[in-house]
């Protein structure tokens, strides 16, 4: 009839497009072992159920150090999951676990939130993965199926919070400073200490302020803490006078 267009006929074998938004394609189904190494009993029956619905039919289950290696050395796994806090130690050591026969699993971390030190050190240690413990069915299957490929399974955004924190590290000469910062000694005994006068003391501390985007030293001495910079057992952090921690020139009364 005049006025309507003749719709042309689809080549065969092509289906028809549906008019409308188009779905996302989900993932494919994972198929191989795991293993999954978490502290908590209702974290890990989460994880296991997860693996399982997304086709893994042999999940084995570990709370510690301990048990992972244990499992490691009686089974081969094509993925472990591993919290980095464990009750008998860290658990990104036992990534370097050369497991059954030396077969080596694709290592993913579990975390709470996608913190840039964890990350970086995660890839330090050569894992695949990176995946929070509050992730759903379809991110889980991402990062399992990739790591299973060999390939790494880092998002954008995961490994940009890596490169950030690579960049706030210490300097051999900041570290001490952590240190003897950390024992609550003034800045003319850490410049005593380091052989510096205390006006570069105050410059190193300023510095550090500004990397680490904070305005007093116990909030330093915390992230460096945080951040794995400091060591757990660099001493008491005593509470210092907020205007010990600023220059002489910014001190009431100068």
């Amino acid at each position: 009839m005049a006025g309507m267009r003749r719709q042309r006929p689809s080549p065969p074998g092509v289906p028809k497009q549906r008019s409308g938004a188009r779905r996302a394609p989900r993932p494919a189904p994972c198929q191989g072992s795991a293993l999954v190494v978490h502290p908590l009993p209702v974290v890990r029956l989460g994880l296991v159920s997860l693996l399982r619905a997304i086709g893994l039919a042999r999940v084995g289950e570990a709370s510690s150090v301990a048990e992972a290696r244990a499992w490691l050395a009686r089974h081969e796994f094509d993925v472990v999951l591993v919290a980095p806090e464990l009750p008998d130690g860290w658990g990104l050591d036992c990534i370097r676990h050369p497991g059954r026969r030396g077969r080596r699993p694709a290592w993913i971390v579990v975390g709470a939130s996608s913190a840039g030190p964890l990350i970086a050190e995660a890839l330090q240690r050569g894992a695949a993965g990176f995946v929070d413990v509050a992730s759903g069915t379809d991110e889980l299957a991402r990062v399992v199926a990739a790591a299973s490929r060999g390939q790494l399974a880092f998002t954008p955004g995961q490994l940009a919070a890596a490169r950030e924190a690579v960049g706030r590290h210490l300097s051999a000469r900041e570290r001490e400073l952590a240190r003897l910062l950390a024992t609550g000694r003034s800045n003319e005994e850490i410049g005593a200490a380091l052989g510096l006068r205390r006006r570069t003391i105050e410059t190193y501390l300023s510095r550090l302020y500004e990397r680490f985007g904070v305005g007093s030293r116990i909030e330093l001495l915390n992230r460096l803490r945080a951040d794995g910079l400091l060591a757990a057992d660099a001493g008491p952090v005593a509470v210092v006078p907020r205007s010990a921690s600023l220059p002489s020139s910014q001190r009431p009364g100068a």
